[in-house]
């Protein structure tokens, strides 16, 4: 069973520096199970179980190279130095039975002054302001290159939207119990991500879930870090890396909470009488501030005998709020007498999209709002 989700997590993403075209949306769970299960996987050995022995070195600049992950490149190139292997829940927790540990000393991440972190701003799930030419490490290690690992995705459909998802973890040790940094390209330019230390049996990692569109048939993505970015902070541990197509319900993936227009915010309606009488369908649904802090006010046109029964719920489908309305109930009603009004208030929710459908007896209004 799918433990509840403790965090939903919805980042636009918007990072200058990097090109992001194809990149729907990013999500991030804080969670050890699977977000979306039976769901497939393009993905070749993406639970890392096909290979190499546990604690084999994989990168071929490391001397000696001892095994190379089955269907995994080691790319960025590392250094003769870099240690990079795989492991087991006796190191870390980790969701499979191996992990890939991207091993690979300490790293600068904002500037050459050693464990210098204040330039990184975390937005929601990704982190952004590292400067261009950073993270770098020593040329042993792999320079500005850091140690990655990828792999291209075959059998894709042009122009379609596809969902990669990963678990990431990190290294538990009392020596390392803050977030380090890693990253991911799929074609795009590196996007950063933060991950948590994850102790054995106990820990909790971030489920990541990656909304993009094809440019082709084939699309590589690599997984790279550099380093522990600060004496406190953890390495990289990868795991259970899945790719499949967004092709079921909501049609809809999540979308930029940024860029959401007032087409995308208009609402749709449905006749669930058969009845062309434009008297049995409301006119308008209108929700308002949109975006805002959680707290919106709900109008809408009709009588004010009407019943209205609202469902609120999130981009995976959840409800997370359902509510009848009628004159015994909260309804306020406006200075005009076809007005019926009233509030949500979901400020106890993650920020990111939802979606609210108001019914009356005759109609199905449905309206997408955003939580800042």
């Amino acid at each position: 069973m799918k433990k509840q989700l403790l965090l939903l997590l919805l980042f636009t993403f918007l990072m200058l520096q990097f090109s992001s075209g194809q990149i729907r949306c990013i999500e991030c769970y804080q969670q050890n199970d699977t977000v979306y299960a039976g769901k497939g996987n393009l993905v070749l050995n993406g639970g890392f179980k096909k290979g190499c022995p546990l604690f084999a070195t994989t990168c071929p600049t490391y001397n000696p190279n001892t095994c190379n992950i089955a269907n995994w490149k080691c790319t960025g190139n590392g250094g003769v130095w870099t240690y990079d292997s795989l492991f087991t829940t006796g190191f870390s927790f980790i969701p499979g039975t191996k992990a890939a540990y991207f091993a690979n000393n300490f790293c600068n991440v904002c500037t050459s002054q050693s464990f210098d972190t204040t330039c990184l701003n975390s937005n929601e799930c990704t982190v952004s302001g590292i400067p261009e030419g950073f993270p770098e490490n020593s040329e042993n290690y792999g320079g500005t290159s850091g140690v990655s690992l990828e792999q291209t995705i075959k059998r894709l459909v042009k122009d379609s939207t596809y969902v990669l998802e990963f678990w990431a973890g990190g290294e538990y040790d009392s020596h390392f119990p803050d977030n380090g940094l890693f990253a991911l390209d799929i074609g795009y330019g590196n996007t950063f991500f933060r991950n948590k230390p994850t102790a054995p049996q106990t820990g909790v990692g971030t489920r990541y879930v990656i909304y993009f569109t094809a440019t082709s048939s084939a699309q590589t993505i690599k997984f790279t870090n550099w380093g522990h970015i600060c004496t406190s902070c953890t390495e990289f541990i990868l795991d259970d890396v899945r790719l499949y197509p967004w092709n079921w319900q909501p049609a809809t993936p999540c979308e930029n909470t940024e860029s959401v227009s007032d087409a995308e915010t208009q609402t749709t309606t449905e006749n669930l009488s058969g009845n062309a009488n434009e008297n049995d369908v409301p006119t308008t649904i209108a929700i308002y501030p949109n975006p805002s802090n959680g707290k919106f006010m709900v109008q809408l046109n009709g009588t004010e005998n009407r019943e209205m029964k609202i469902n609120v719920s999130n981009v995976l489908g959840k409800t997370i709020f359902q509510s009848t309305w009628n004159n015994n109930s909260d309804i306020v009603f406006g200075a005009g007498a076809e007005t019926n009004q009233t509030a949500l208030d979901i400020s106890n929710q993650p920020k990111g999209i939802y979606f609210v459908e108001v019914q009356t007896e005759n109609s199905l209004q449905r309206k997408r709002v955003v939580k800042e």
